[in-house]
């Protein structure tokens, strides 16, 4: 809803593709219900748990770089096995999961900000950058597009590295399915190396952060209030009686507009879905677009 608000719509295809990204996101949170490392709120919530299992997990994850496993493939099984990890680790995982939903054209690619010591995940198609898709579970909220994302939207500060998901993939499913149990107990014993209670160092934990950029949440939000509108209608052309029209009447004309916009953004999400049902649902689509962009959809 949000990027139609923008005047960017979404295609069908590319819904799709971002409603995948977005389930492969979930999965990751899912695995890794322990929580972030370096997360204030997740080691407050967890009392220090989700600090000692990122600990435990790049322990074992360094053990088996060592031993020769490919390092996104050993990021992802001591994340899984430890059920923890900080943004290498989810970004890793998410990577590995996603290799099932690839499609011919598209390919993965972990991508690093200069901003913050920060990674996550992309998946790339043939459609240019506009469209590709930024999975990062770390942060809060979906999947979404990279011109959308917190750490994505601005990319001459970052740098980016292909990954070989599918034979790292293999390599995470044969190391989870015949040594599973083995991991699991290596990562208990690193556990217990870290005194319950740790905290971190200070200035190591950060505050919870959302996926999506405040510069669109900022726009959408302008645009959804009118700020803006008269000067654009102006430059556009518009007579000036009509931009003088009482603000009630401005006010009406603009929700009529975003509330046809949420109608047709409501059936297209919803295949079959009926005008009537469609109309029902554009209070939420219109309420989610201006105070819930950033919050966490889980």
């Amino acid at each position: 809803m949000a990027r139609a608000i923008d005047g960017r719509h979404v295609e069908v295809p590319d819904l799709a593709r971002l409603r995948q990204a977005h389930c492969t996101v979930e999965a990751t949170r899912g695995l890794l219900y322990t929580g972030r490392g370096n997360v204030a709120q997740d080691i407050e919530r967890t009392g220090g748990e989700s600090l000692r299992g990122m600990i435990a997990a790049r322990a074992v994850a360094g053990h088996l770089v060592g031993a020769g496993w490919p390092q996104v493939a050993a990021s992802a099984a001591g994340a899984i096995a430890a059920g923890a990890g900080n943004c290498d680790e989810h970004a890793a995982l998410a990577a590995l999961l996603h290799v099932p939903r690839l499609r011919p054209q598209e390919s993965l690619c972990q991508v690093i900000s200069h901003e913050i010591p920060h990674v996550w995940t992309e998946v790339r198609g043939d459609g240019g950058p506009e469209d590709d898709l930024v999975m990062d579970a770390w942060l809060e909220g979906p999947a979404v597009f990279a011109p959308d994302g917190q750490w994505s939207d601005t990319p001459a500060t970052k740098q980016e590295y292909f990954v070989q998901g599918g034979p790292e993939k293999a390599c995470l499913d044969g190391l989870l399915a015949h040594s599973g149990a083995a991991l699991h107990a290596w990562v208990e014993y690193e556990r217990s190396q870290v005194p319950e209670g740790s905290l971190p160092p200070p200035g190591y934990a950060y505050p919870a952060m959302p996926a999506v950029s405040r510069a669109f949440e900022r726009r959408i939000q302008r645009k959804l209030s009118g700020a803006g509108e008269a000067e654009r209608a102006a430059s556009a052309g518009v007579p000036r009686e009509a931009l003088e029209a009482l603000p009630a009447m401005q006010d009406a004309r603009r929700a009529l507009r975003y509330g046809v916009q949420a109608v047709g953004v409501a059936r297209q999400m919803t295949a079959g879905l009926g005008v009537r049902q469609a109309v029902a649902e554009v209070p939420a689509l219109l309420y989610g677009a201006a105070c819930r962009l950033r919050q966490r959809t889980s």
